[in-house]
């Protein structure tokens, strides 16, 4: 949709069809679990393309670890910080629980906890024999409604994990998977590949009060600490206090602003803090941004949360200037917080993952003048946060008036409307204290689904440059209600009697405190629950037994494998159309055991003919001759599958021999051949049982 200046828009709308193009192979042969002799194995598997393409195959060494022998070590727990790499709390899984993750049925094994985040640690053994492969990790099991869980590796320099997949469980019971491959040379540690399952993303802090501690109230007017379970922390438009060049050095109220949350943050279980922009007044005025620095300092000295974003002051209004800010406050100052989501041209952008109370938020910051390229950077990180409680912060947004701007308008119609996560918008720039309700029919049947609250806070038209005021988000998950309160710590009181921030004579301080409820702001907290139902690792090698090339689709495919270990074996098919789609199958597994040839004997009948075979004429049904092995008649011995495989044609395996090809139509040709074996074997089967019982006798 294209819309000009005036407000005239047309639609144009284009129709395209993209095509499936992951072929597929079914192995046929031997059955799962299968017991074989010692020797030759034939395998077969049938391979498809969805669009009829010829394929590139090949049948490849695999195994398949058993979780019950230990070949996967299990562990799990919670974590408040979603990145960490040491697990020191986590907890090994019983055997009955590992047990319940290899049979894949329906159990579960679960971790929950509404303070921290679940997660499940698989410890993949490989040694130097699959240098080269890759493992294929499949994890089966459930979550609570909108969590994102996370499938990482982790990186073979401990630094931390890489994301392989990842899922937001749409309901309770809703049953999922993940699953990934990655390359053991690349992620190997210590004999093992470390994969993790982790129940959401960011940063879970502890609770530093409860609702039931004892607190000293600073302030009579403090909100009680039993009403509330953790607070928010709010602070904007701190440029005059950072200048400090008005009479009565303010810079005196951005030191009593980070001394409040500092001291006070174990009582009013302050779990973060936003500022909205304009942290000094002019962008180039080096002096101005040291001192902020030095306050922000104190705040990462401690590892209180928080996050900031530039005003127009901070980047020279329309020059835009972000040199300084980017210096003082880019992404390298805020990269290795684990509450730090990312960074959006050196943090002209960026956003935290911050979870407390049993609700997980998403904060977001865009810097002044949003553009074309910051709004989509904000639509794609609200969509890879759908289950976030997302409060979008920005420098300007409502007028003092209520109204919005050209620019904040389009903020509002393209990022806010259009993500139904967002629920509150947070913005000074403008000396006032407002609140402003939108609401938004997401799901587009007329009825309204949500409602955004947007706030104005900013005090800086106050003697001083403000006379430090800050404000206070308190969430009572009890009583589902968020309250908000306007206080200054330098003054101590909560609440300004400034006129142009009052409101009506019978609630003059309605745009300063007041409460709005976790159904109007659609907040649940909730306990987040990971439940596992089955984990497999495979580990795909790179030993070839068969190669096939421009099979058509559909083939069944044969080959002979020499295998004369006993033992447990394993072996997949790689499937490869001309477009370079590739599919590798599940590793099937057979066990091989002692060989074992019954001798046949002779038996009164006269020559006939049977399946191929080398040494005298056979017969039809069992005749006279020397024992053989194999298919029933006379002779030496029996021919092999490879013996077939050279009448039908075939690329060669890697030993020489030439595995069977047999198309759908072939197949059908060869039934009365595959019937007569059948019958053959059967008779046969209960002549050497007749002979046994006669011996016996």
């Amino acid at each position: 949709m294209a819309t000009d200046a005036v407000g005239n828009s047309t639609t144009w709308t284009a129709t395209f069809e993209t095509y499936a193009e992951q072929p597929g192979a079914g192995l046929l042969s031997p059955a799962e679990g299968a017991e074989v002799a010692a020797g030759d194995v034939t395998l077969q598997a049938k391979v498809e393309d969805p669009q009829g393409d010829a394929l590139d195959v090949a049948f490849l060494e695999g195994r398949r670890l058993d979780l019950a022998d230990g070949e996967v070590a299990v562990r799990s727990g919670t974590v408040a910080d979603a990145a960490a790499v040491e697990r020191t709390e986590a907890r090994t899984l019983s055997r009955e629980q590992v047990e319940g993750l290899a049979a894949v049925d329906g159990s579960t094994a679960d971790v929950s906890s509404s303070e921290a985040f679940p997660y499940q640690l698989f410890e993949v053994a490989v040694d130097d024999a699959d240098a080269g492969a890759d493992v294929r990790s499949t994890w089966s099991g459930r979550a609570n409604a909108g969590a994102t869980v996370v499938l990482s590796v982790q990186r073979p320099d401990g630094s931390g994990w890489d994301e392989v997949a990842r899922h937001v469980a749409a309901a309770d019971d809703e049953a999922f998977t993940l699953e990934g491959v990655v390359s053991v040379d690349d992620h190997r540690v210590d004999g093992v590949v470390r994969m993790l399952v982790q129940h959401s993303e960011g940063f879970a802090a502890p609770d530093r009060s409860r609702r039931d501690s004892a607190v000293e109230p600073r302030n009579a007017g403090d909100v009680p600490r039993s009403e509330y379970d953790f607070t928010l922390g709010w602070e904007s438009d701190t440029q005059y206090y950072n200048e400090n060049e008005m009479a009565g050095e303010p810079y005196k109220h951005q030191e009593a602003i980070h001394s409040y949350f500092l001291d006070r943050r174990d009582e009013l279980n302050l779990q973060y803090v936003f500022h909205t922009g304009d942290i000094v007044d002019d962008y180039d005025v080096i002096p101005q941004w040291d001192r902020a620095a030095v306050q922000y300092d104190r705040l990462d000295r401690a590892g209180l949360p928080y996050g900031v974003l530039a005003g127009n002051h901070d980047v020279g209004h329309d020059v835009g200037d972000y040199t300084n800010y980017g210096t003082y406050f880019g992404e390298n100052r805020f990269a290795d917080n684990p509450w730090y989501g990312g960074s959006y041209e050196n943090n002209r952008g960026h956003y935290d993952l911050v979870s407390a109370g049993g609700i997980d938020f998403l904060m977001l910051y865009t810097g002044w003048l949003p553009d074309d390229a910051s709004i989509a950077w904000m639509n794609d990180v609200l969509k890879r946060y759908p289950d976030r409680v997302a409060i979008v912060a920005q420098h300007e947004f409502i007028l003092t008036t209520g109204g919005l701007g050209a620019i904040p308008q389009r903020v509002l119609d393209e990022v806010v409307a259009t993500n139904p996560n967002v629920r509150m918008v947070m913005s000074g720039h403008y000396h006032d204290a407002f609140l402003r309700t939108d609401a938004f029919d997401d799901d587009g049947d007329g009825v309204d689904d949500r409602t955004v609250y947007s706030m104005l806070f900013d005090y800086q038209g106050l003697p001083e440059g403000g006379l430090g005021y800050l404000r206070l988000l308190h969430f009572d998950n009890e009583g589902e209600r968020m309250m908000v309160r306007t206080y200054s710590p330098s003054l101590d009181r909560y609440n300004s009697d400034e006129p142009s921030l009052l409101g009506p004579a019978d609630d003059p301080y309605a745009q300063q405190e007041f409460e709005l409820t976790y159904d109007q702001l659609g907040i649940e907290p909730r306990e987040r629950t990971l439940g596992a139902e089955a984990f497999s690792a495979e580990v795909l090698g790179t030993t070839e037994i068969a190669t096939f090339s421009d099979v058509p689709s559909g083939t069944i495919l044969s080959a002979t494998w020499s295998v004369p270990d006993e033992g447990e074996h394993g072996w997949y098919v790689r499937s490869t159309d001309p477009y370079g789609a590739v599919d590798r199958s599940r590793v099937a597994l057979f066990t091989v055991g002692a060989a074992s040839v019954e001798p046949g004997e002779p038996g009164p009948g006269d020559p006939g003919t049977g399946l191929p075979g080398s040494g005298q004429p056979g017969s039809g049904l069992p005749g006279s001759g020397q024992p053989g092995a194999g298919l029933p008649g006379s002779g030496g011995a029996g021919a092999s599958s490879s013996g077939s495989a050279d009448a039908l044609g075939g690329s060669e395996d890697r030993s020489g021999r030439t595995p069977l090809a047999v198309t759908g139509r072939d197949a059908a040709a060869l039934l009365p051949w595959a019937l007569g074996a059948g019958l053959l074997l059967a008779v046969g089967a209960g002549l050497a049982i007749a002979r046994r019982r006669a011996r016996r006798g």
